[in-house]
């Protein structure tokens, strides 16, 4: 996909500010390019390989005329500790700009995401200030703008990242580097796909359609974050073949991001087979995070409590949640799938109030809806009808209400109560209620199977099970591995909770 869009562009202004910045140093005019790089930072990170700009740099450092802010760039690139300092020539609002981005940089490299965390909430002034002088087209100013959101999106504070990505979007397009604004634009979709709004989501990638490409060695790496959205935003086999040929390299730190959309993918799809594959390859790179620690350190152990779920392991599930970040969205909405489909319901509960009272994704309508879905669930279970009703209502006043995909989390008891107070709930392509919690036999059992689950939610000995369905206990046996396997359980616990939670018993 990237390189046929390159293709379309011949000479852009950032492939002319490279080749004059390569034509000044090859003439000897060693202080005429310092000068550039200072003035034109961003142009230079992303108009030349990063290979060649540590050349550059190097090159230039030699001669003693490189002022000491870009010396520390080089010793960043070279993967040494860069001491900055202002300089001859430097501001000192774009020398702690600066610094502020390579130590938040050093940061997002070990996946430290608490001590980001703490990072961003050091000053309170939200965006750096870059004297015009030192940034004569606003590419400093930006590039600055989008990796304070990069950060705080890692640091999982999504409402401050969309904050930062909205003030980037709001900035005119620099015609050097425009898919800084791309790269907002998109980032924004993956967070609204993933915690907010699908169609907020939408509406952000169709504005980064239009901005134009350049050469830059960074545009395969936020075309990736395009492939993401689209996953996240429509689960199907078209965008699971997409996401399964992003090259690991492109994915750089967004790929906690790829996880969840492969995540959502299986279970959209169902168990199939290459995107599980890809799933548990991930799971063994050495990714850049810090175990329990944002959603860096908390993506593996989500991935393995999901297909512990999928398996009915219960036990299993809870355990591996438990080894991620409390305190995290993503974990959270996990925790919820582990309790409500363990039938721990008040712990369901707790877990829904953790995620409603989360500041990170406030207003954020995925979240909102997850909690709901957690309150609904769990007083269905309990009994609590007219409390149930009240999260229903709730729902119904999230931003566009209902809406099929949202009524798909609601299992058939649910529904069928909502149906009495919201019959515009009820659309065509969301299936029609009985009063007996679904339509026909549960996953396609057989009656027989379906005789069989209900003899086996009387938590009898298999002996008496036989005797009551007449039948051998050899041929209750088979039944019941045709259950399971129908319902995508391993075992009678994970059968029955499903069961019930579906409105089955």
């Amino acid at each position: 996909m990237s390189e046929t869009r390159q293709d379309d562009t011949s000479v852009d202004p950032l492939s002319a500010f490279a080749r004059r910045l390569e034509s000044t140093v090859a003439a000897g005019d060693i202080a005429a390019a310092a000068t550039l790089i200072t003035n034109h930072l961003p142009e230079t990170w992303y108009g030349l390989p990063l290979t060649r700009v540590s050349e550059l740099l190097q090159q230039i450092n030699s001669s003693n005329s490189l002022d000491p802010m870009i010396s520390s760039i080089a010793a960043f690139l070279a993967g040494q500790d860069p001491a900055v300092a202002t300089g001859r020539g430097t501001t000192p609002a774009l020398s702690s700009a600066w610094a502020r981005t390579v130590q938040t940089l050093q940061l997002r490299t070990r996946g430290a995401t608490h001590e980001l965390q703490e990072r961003l909430h050091e000053k309170p002034g939200i965006l750096v200030t870059i004297e015009p002088l030192f940034d004569p087209n606003g590419s400093m100013h930006l590039m600055m703008t989008v990796q304070l959101g990069i950060t705080a999106m890692l640091a999982g504070e999504y409402n401050l990242a969309l904050t930062y990505f909205g003030a980037a979007q709001l900035q005119r397009l620099v015609p050097t580097v425009p898919f800084l604004t791309r790269d907002a634009y998109l980032k924004s979709a993956i967070i609204h796909a993933s915690l907010g709004d699908t169609r907020d989501a939408q509406r952000a990638l169709d504005q980064a359609r239009d901005i134009p490409r350049t050469h830059s060695w960074a545009e395969p790496l936020i075309d990736s974050n395009e492939v993401i959205a689209r996953a996240l935003i429509s689960p199907c086999d078209a965008t699971a073949d997409e996401m399964l040929a992003v090259p690991f390299h492109n994915l750089g730190e967004i790929w906690p991001f790829y996880m969840t959309a492969l995540i959502r993918l299986v279970s959209h799809l169902g168990r199939r087979h290459d995107v599980e594959n890809l799933l548990l390859r991930m799971e063994q790179m050495p990714f850049p995070h810090t175990p329990g620690e944002g959603l860096p350190g908390s993506i593996i152990p989500i991935s393995r409590s999901m297909r512990n779920i999928d398996r009915g392991d219960m036990t299993a599930a809870k355990r591996l949640i438990n080894d991620a970040d409390p305190a995290d969205p993503f974990t959270q909405q996990c925790m919820i799938v582990v309790e409500l489909n363990a039938g721990r319901l008040r712990a369901t509960q707790r877990a829904a109030r953790a995620l409603e009272k989360n500041p990170w994704v406030t207003g954020l309508r995925r979240a909102e809806l997850w909690s709901l879905v957690g309150l609904a669930e769990s007083y269905i279970g309990l009994n609590s009808p007219d409390k149930a009703l009240e999260a229903l209502r709730s729902m119904d006043a999230l931003p566009g209400g209902m809406r099929p995909a949202d009524l798909r989390q609601l299992g058939p008891r649910t529904r069928l109560l909502a149906s009495s107070e919201f019959p515009c709930w009820l659309v065509d392509d969301v299936e029609p209620l009985t009063s007996g919690g679904s339509a026909g036999s549960p996953v396609n059992l057989t009656e027989r199977e379906y005789e069989t689950l209900r003899v086996l939610a009387k938590e009898i000995t298999r002996a008496e099970m036989a005797a009551e369905l007449f039948i051998s206990v050899n041929t209750l046996k088979g039944h019941l591995r045709s259950i399971y396997k129908k319902m995508g359980v391993t075992n009678r616990e994970a059968a029955l909770l499903r069961a019930r939670r579906e409105g089955w018993l």
